[in-house]
């Protein structure tokens, strides 16, 4: 906690700048000035704080499961300015399926799910639309065991994209990840094999 990894995110996804340093994405330079920008090159991210930065507060207009999941994409689903309620419904319906997401249905309140579930259907958000690199921030927090499988089947089913996923929890990355690096005082350690991990580990519990 700490370590810079949120900011690290914010950063790629273009909600703060970057002290220095430079990024490439696909070999390309790549410089959001905002989220918007990120978006439209192909970057996404769930935030750690999911109430406060990705589900519409429960008097609102758009607090239900259809609603949060096309809130993103609503200049380019409707350009005209037109909701049609069918698009939402269809894409929170696939989304139920996809991620076993436990709704009573697509106009279900997202606030009416459990933790778990508000964290899926935030990551179903960003498998609406094709994307090119997908930040997670903690995306484990609050989440059940077997709403944590889902998830991690869900990450792994899509090979069109790649994750990015910021953790404290070194089990946590040991178990879904396929490439850990290490953020330390804001700065990135090598890459760690298991046997470095579970080392680091033993440490830490030390």
């Amino acid at each position: 906690l700490g370590a810079g990894k949120s900011r690290l995110l914010s950063a790629i996804f273009g909600v703060t700048a970057l002290a220095g340093g430079a990024m490439f994405l696909g070999g390309r330079p790549y410089r959001p000035k905002g989220p918007a920008e990120a978006i439209a090159s192909g970057v996404a991210m769930a935030a750690e704080d999911r109430h406060r930065s990705s589900l519409m507060p429960p008097a609102w207009p758009g607090h239900s499961l259809s609603a949060t999941i096309s809130l993103p994409h609503l200049g380019k689903w409707y350009p005209h300015g037109f909701l049609v309620g069918g698009r939402e419904r269809r894409e929170a319906e696939q989304a139920i399926t996809r991620l076993g997401i436990k709704a009573a249905g697509p106009l279900a309140s997202i606030w009416s799910l459990s933790g778990g579930n508000q964290q899926k259907a935030v990551i179903a958000r960003w498998e609406a639309e094709p994307s090119r690199l997908l930040l997670l921030d903690e995306p484990f927090q609050g989440v059940d065991v077997g709403a944590r499988h889902d998830i991690i089947r869900a990450i792994r089913a899509r090979t069109d994209r790649a994750t990015l996923i910021a953790t404290s929890d070194p089990e946590e990355a040991y178990e879904v990840a396929d490439r850990i690096l290490v953020i330390d005082h804001h700065v990135l350690r090598p890459a760690a094999d298991g046997a470095a991990l579970s080392s680091a580990i033993q440490g830490i519990s030390a």
